[in-house]
């Protein structure tokens, strides 16, 4: 899979439940459990990998690509949600003072998003500093869905 240049951009689908406010209700930043991997179910496996959209997949304009990443995202999104968006760069700087050689890849094999991306290496542990160091907003930008699809 080829690694995202470090000037690009990956979004993830930030539910609702997942972002911080503050005292009059204004979005501020994201809980690190938006990072963390999933446990393994009855229906699925353990994630080894955080799903994401590649931005710049869709082009030049920053608005139209985040369009194309909530249309093409497999989550469903309703207009009350974000996406937040990591520079590619930026997240493999966070792993490597973590000691972790995070990856932000194009899975160019996925046919039904051809817009998909992975953040590689992140490690299991839901508690690890990591998480906290993702959701930061040096590193993780939120964008209302609602602005977006306007």
């Amino acid at each position: 899979m080829p690694s995202i240049p470090d000037a690009h951009h990956v979004a993830r689908v930030c539910p609702k439940n997942r972002v911080i406010r503050d005292r009059e209700g204004r979005p501020i930043g994201v809980y690190p459990q938006l990072y963390r991997l999933r446990e393994k179910t009855e229906t699925r496996e353990r994630e080894t990998y955080l799903s994401a959209c590649y931005v710049e997949f869709f082009g030049e304009d920053h608005s139209e690509c985040l369009k194309g990443c909530v249309r093409t995202s497999a989550f469903p999104i309703s207009s009350a949600d974000f996406m937040v968006v990591l520079n590619a760069g930026k997240v493999r700087q966070i792993g490597t003072s973590y000691n972790l050689k995070l990856k932000v890849v194009h899975d160019t094999a996925n046919k039904k998003n051809r817009a998909y991306a992975r953040i590689e290496g992140t490690p299991p542990d839901p508690a690890h500093a990591l998480l906290g160091a993702l959701a930061s907003t040096a590193v993780s930008t939120l964008v209302a869905v609602e602005d977006i699809c306007r």
